[in-house]
């Protein structure tokens, strides 16, 4: 399926999926430790639920890694690219792009949803440690995709975290 979604992308999709080729991950939280390998396995766990919205998000929501940021280093020396920042750029960049919401909706989802969810992806790793009132307020704010944004968290995990 990732190889299918790869042959219709635009051409903006088609360059920010090249500059994650061989991106180094942090290794503690991604053994598979290059982006673009990544990319691929959260598609292929998302794939396994047949929900669009689910397959699109996984196919955007790192295309903006190495966009910007820096490496950084683990306490063990191994070196990583980082970028905070990524889970907005790209969600800003879905927002902004017609050619991009245009893949989204031919692919079946609603870029809509996929927004949200790319844009939110990271936050959802910390929900545990949300105080009681930053979990409503997120559930909230992401109340009609608030389902598929948790059952992203696990399509995204690569360690094992969520269950």
């Amino acid at each position: 399926m990732f190889q299918e979604y790869k042959k219709t992308m635009p051409q903006t999709m088609i360059e920010l999926q090249h500059a994650c080729s061989g991106s180094l991950e942090r290794p503690d939280f991604h053994p598979e430790r290059t982006l673009d390998a990544h990319i691929e396995l959260v598609v292929k766990k998302a794939a396994t639920t047949g929900n669009p919205n689910l397959i699109m998000s996984a196919m955007l929501h790192d295309l903006w890694k190495p966009q910007d940021g820096d490496y950084k280093k683990t306490p063990t020396g191994v070196w990583y690219w980082s970028n905070p920042k990524h889970a907005e750029q790209a969600a800003d960049w879905i927002l902004r792009e017609d050619d991009v919401k245009h893949e989204i909706w031919i692919k079946g989802a609603d870029w809509r949803i996929v927004e949200g969810i790319v844009r939110y992806h990271m936050v959802i790793k910390d929900l545990e440690k949300m105080s009681r009132s930053g979990k409503i307020r997120l559930s909230r704010k992401c109340g009609a995709y608030w389902n598929e944004l948790i059952l992203f968290r696990s399509c995204d995990d690569m360690i094992g975290r969520y269950k």
